[in-house]
């Protein structure tokens, strides 16, 4: 899964080729939209005390990734059809269409590259985000990438209708989670950057979990991952148009569900 700067601009990128009635549904509803791009992620951010707690609802982010497409994007036509395509429901899908079109191209390559000795999985995903904000003429040690991710009692009562498997105060949790999440790992200067080495040390988390912060300068052997993750990132852009503009086609059975969604988030062909 790329990172959350890759998702935001990704989204930004291809809702300006939509056709204009469902730019329209998504303008009206930015902030369901946003989050939506982030897909299952906010699963895996919760924080909270309690270890069933964690475990419980980071496994919603685990199904979700394993799971084809279709797994979520058959229930999810349900919703709509129950809303009557109403806005909020349907800016919230399109911005899952989007994180599942991005990651069903690049993940699997970036899966397998973390295999190697030189990588690892959040480094790479954060190094894309890293080049990405540059071309975009941003700072990427100070840019805050969650202004636009609102996770208000209205939006997440929204987003629950699509996961029956779990409730509203663990899916709440998950989205003010990614909030706080992302910014304890914005470390703009060395005393937080500090800090938090120091307590993810003291926590014993594993070494994944620094590279989501981004690190001070560019790693030298994500260079060859940034190149081919960024021609995946392009080719994604009109698969994920063309996801978008069938899916309340596909919802009434006026068309059948295009292959893609026969793979799962990670890449991986389940269908």
């Amino acid at each position: 899964m790329p990172a959350t700067y890759a998702h935001l601009r990704f989204g930004r990128e291809v809702l300006e080729k939509l056709p204009d009635h469902i730019k329209q549904i998504i303008m009206s509803e930015p902030e369901l939209f946003t989050i939506g791009l982030q897909g299952p992620d906010p699963f895996y951010l919760v924080i909270s005390p309690f270890f069933g707690v964690r475990q419980r609802i980071r496994k919603n982010g685990f199904d979700n990734h394993a799971a084809s497409g279709l797994h979520f994007m058959v229930p999810a036509s349900r919703v709509a059809e129950r809303s009557g395509f109403s806005a909020p429901e349907m800016s919230y899908i399109y911005g899952m269409i989007c994180h599942f079109a991005l990651d069903r191209e690049a993940h699997a390559y970036i899966i397998e590259e973390a295999k190697k000795p030189e990588h690892v999985h959040a480094q790479i995903e954060m190094e894309f985000d890293r080049r990405l904000l540059v071309h975009d003429g941003k700072d990427p040690l100070s840019t805050r990438l969650t202004d636009g991710f609102i996770p208000s009692p209205r939006n997440t009562a929204v987003i629950l209708q699509f996961y029956p498997d779990t409730n509203y105060p663990d899916l709440h949790a998950a989205l003010v989670s990614t909030v706080i999440v992302n910014e304890i790992f914005l470390c703009p200067g060395k005393l937080k950057r500090n800090i938090v080495r120091l307590l993810i040390t003291i926590f014993r988390l594993n070494e994944n979990t620094w590279h989501h912060v981004m690190s001070e300068h560019p790693a030298p052997q994500c260079a060859e991952t940034n190149r081919v993750i960024a021609g995946f990132y392009k080719s994604a852009i009109d698969k994920a148009v063309l996801l978008c503009t069938d899916f309340e086609k596909c919802a009434k059975g006026e068309k059948d569900w295009d292959e893609l969604y026969m793979y799962n988030f990670k890449g991986i062909k389940t269908e």
